[in-house]
C-alpha cells in the first residue's frame, strides 16, 4: 500500500489562548488543532498531549487520542484536541507546549509554546467589620440624617 512508503507527519494548525493572568490553581481550557500532512491515517493510536517543556512536572499528564476506527483522520483532515488545563499554584511564568505523537509515541509536530502567567492573588485585605454606633431609626424624603461607623480591619 501507498501508505506504507509516505511518512507519518503533521502540521500544527491552531491554539486557543489562556486568559492572562491565571489565578493560582485556576483551571482553564485549551483548544489545539493539527492537521494530518502524512500518508497514514489516524484511527485512534496516535495523541495530543501536554508535553511539559519545564522537566519539573508542571502540568498535569494530559493527553487525547487522535481518530478512531469509526471515525479516522485522514491525511489532509484536522484533528483537535480539547483540553481543561489547571493552573501551577504557584505564581510565576510557566512554558506550555502541546504535541501530537504518532503510534510509536515519536512527536510528529508541537504548538508554539505558549507563556502561562499565574500571578498572585490581589486585592484588598477581605476582613473588614464594621459597627454602626449611632443613625437616625427611619427618615423621609427629603429628610436628611447623621450616622456615625467604626470599622476595624486586622492585618
Amino acid at each position: 500500500a501507498l501508505s506504507t512508503f509516505l511518512p507519518d507527519a503533521a502540521r500544527f494548525v491552531q491554539l486557543s489562548q489562556a486568559p492572562a493572568p491565571l489565578a493560582p490553581g485556576q483551571q482553564f481550557g485549551v483548544n489545539v488543532i493539527f492537521q494530518n500532512t502524512g500518508g497514514q491515517t489516524w484511527s485512534g493510536a496516535h495523541s495530543i498531549a501536554v508535553n511539559d517543556l519545564s522537566g519539573t512536572a508542571v502540568w498535569a499528564a494530559q493527553s487525547t487520542s487522535v481518530g478512531t476506527a469509526s471515525s479516522p483522520v485522514a491525511p489532509g483532515q484536522n484533528a483537535t484536541g480539547i483540553f481543561s488545563i489547571i493552573a501551577p499554584t504557584t505564581p510565576g511564568t510557566y512554558p506550555l507546549v502541546f504535541s501530537i505523537r504518532s503510534t510509536s509515541n515519536q512527536i510528529l509536530a508541537s504548538s508554539p509554546q505558549m507563556t502561562i502567567v499565574v500571578a498572585s492573588p490581589s486585592g484588598g485585605i477581605d476582613n473588614a467589620t464594621g459597627v454602626v454606633i449611632n443613625a437616625p431609626t427611619s427618615l423621609s424624603a427629603p429628610q436628611a440624617g447623621q450616622a456615625a461607623a467604626t470599622s476595624r480591619v486586622t492585618v
